[in-house]
């Protein structure tokens, strides 16, 4: 689904996170495209575009998380519940299900804390109890991290992976500079907090309800290009080089 619009019928394996489309997509191959499918092999670009939209296989509590839930892969969970995020207006919707995008999206709508509670504890026993539909099921990254709703606004809180915090800092000097750049109205810097004696960076969600954030493969897609894999038998010609000037 894009916000209300059904852009096609698929089904998915869940430990594999193999798609295959069941009826032929009745948007436009431009619509298409634009969540960075394309449309020459349908079911290979969906098959990535779902194993891409789940946490990444290589978070550092994975294991942990995928075992609270009492799920066996990151897929499964995902489809658990509507797939929705925080970067943009896509999402899934079960057969049958009269779910719309008013009725789902993060940006509009609250979503069960336990995770979030669950991270910063560093304790799982509760996500048994957690709802799937959060915005943390779609969220890439290989560190402990977590969706947070605050009355200042939605941030997203990354524990640091050093006791002191360090690593964060230069994530937090660059936030900091990119404020006095482009101004607070523009840039909103990071800031740093410490939970149950750990140190995490809590990041303002900079996207408004009707913006969203389109990753590179997109871009691609959306312009008609394809990234090529570089061969012995493509390559760039060398520019000559210039003559050796003369001394007089």
């Amino acid at each position: 689904m894009f916000e209300n619009r059904q852009l096609f019928d698929f089904e998915v394996e869940p430990e594999t996170g193999k798609a295959r489309v069941l009826d032929a997509p009745c948007a436009p191959d431009g619509e298409l495209a634009s969540i960075g499918l394309d449309c020459s092999n349908l079911n290979a670009a969906l098959t990535k575009l779902v194993r891409t939209r789940s946490i990444s296989s290589n978070r550092v509590d994975l294991g942990e998380i995928l075992e609270g839930f009492g799920v066996r892969s990151a897929v499964e969970l995902a489809l658990m519940g509507h797939g929705a995020s925080l970067t943009d207006h896509f999402w899934y919707r079960a057969p049958g299900s009269l779910a719309r995008w008013e009725d789902v999206n993060f940006f509009d709508n609250d979503w069960d804390a336990t995770f979030c509670a669950s991270i910063l504890a560093s304790q799982y026993d509760g996500l048994a109890a957690c709802s799937p539909d959060i915005p943390d099921i779609t969220t890439a990254g290989h560190l402990r991290k977590a969706w947070e709703r605050r009355d200042a606004g939605i941030f997203l809180l990354k524990q640091a992976q050093r006791d002191d915090g360090a690593d964060l800092v230069g994530s937090l000097l660059a936030s900091q500079l990119c404020a006095r750049l482009f101004g607070r109205d523009t840039y909103q810097p990071l800031s740093m907090r410490e939970v149950n004696g750990k140190r995490f960076s809590a990041s303002p969600l900079m996207l408004a309800r009707d913006e969203e954030l389109v990753q590179s493969h997109r871009l691609y897609a959306m312009c008609g290009m394809q990234r090529r894999k570089r061969t012995r038998s493509r390559h760039l010609p060398l520019c000559k080089p210039l003559p050796t000037p003369s001394r007089t």
